[in-house]
């Protein structure tokens, strides 16, 4: 019986000024057995530069002391159109970090833009095989198509993002119809990043069917329309998905929820 903590998924893309972190930072620190994944994307990638500038070393520093967190590096391949060479540059200037500056711990990869043409399956994975062989420790790979890919996808991923777009969009009927073509096994790797929510009572009641009907364990929903800034509801999202973060999604033997 495969069982899965589910988890918040959160694209940190705001400069890390001594508070702009602290609405994470205080989440993950006040409930240490709630899981957060977090993306760091300081210049549409790592940069040039061998490490990041001094705030971004603080608040990594930071965010590497909390055993909850799980710290990855954003890439982005355009849509399977950037040169391989170009996205290993970027996955080794990420490992780099780690050695270059104590404290600061880089778990995987983010490959944001990542194709959903199923001819680009190799491509792909190509890019997950160069993170695992270059971090020194096991790390997480998670693909954003933001949609529903080919299950071949699913091989050298750890986790995809099935859907990134406006929440007034998850129940259509393409949404819909393309996720009833996951299993089980494929929605335990399977992540939903809903904005735009229109209320915060319609965050909170997707947030909750995401894990108890679709079990689906990854998740952001959010009433902002991006994400360089917090959701003014963000403390009361995390404290109602932390009810399920003590709960194991049992996979085996349950409905799809669709």
């Amino acid at each position: 019986m495969a069982e899965l903590k589910p988890f918040i998924f959160v694209p940190l893309y705001i400069y890390p000024t001594e508070t702009s972190w602290q609405p994470l930072l205080a989440a993950a620190a006040k409930h240490p057995q709630l899981f957060f994944k977090v993306v760091v994307n300081p210049k549409n990638g790592p940069g040039p530069e061998a490490l990041p500038d001094a705030n971004y070393v603080t608040g990594l520093r930071a965010l590497a002391s909390l055993a909850n967190v799980c710290v990855l590096g954003y890439i982005h391949c355009s849509w399977g159109e950037r040169d391989q060479a170009e996205l290993e540059n970027d996955i080794m200037v990420y490992a780099g970090w780690t050695v270059r500056s104590p404290g600061i711990r880089i778990d995987g990869i983010f490959i944001d833009e990542s194709p959903a043409n199923a001819a680009l399956v190799g491509y792909v994975a190509a890019t997950a095989r160069f993170v695992r062989k270059t971090f020194a420790n096991p790390a997480t790979v998670v693909y954003n198509p933001g949609v529903v890919v080919h299950v071949a996808f699913y091989q050298a991923a750890d986790f995809i993002v099935i859907f990134e777009n406006r929440a007034s969009e998850w129940p259509s009927d393409f949404v819909q119809s393309n996720l009833s073509k996951l299993g089980p096994e494929l929605r335990r790797k399977s992540i939903v990043i809903a904005h735009s929510c229109a209320s915060q009572g319609l965050q909170l009641k997707l947030g909750r069917r995401l894990f108890q009907e679709y079990r689906i364990p990854g998740q952001l929903v959010t009433t902002q329309a991006g994400y360089a800034s917090w959701c003014p509801y963000w403390e009361s999202y995390w404290d109602e998905m932390r009810r399920w973060y003590n709960r194991s999604i049992t996979l085996e033997g349950t409905s799809a929820g669709v």
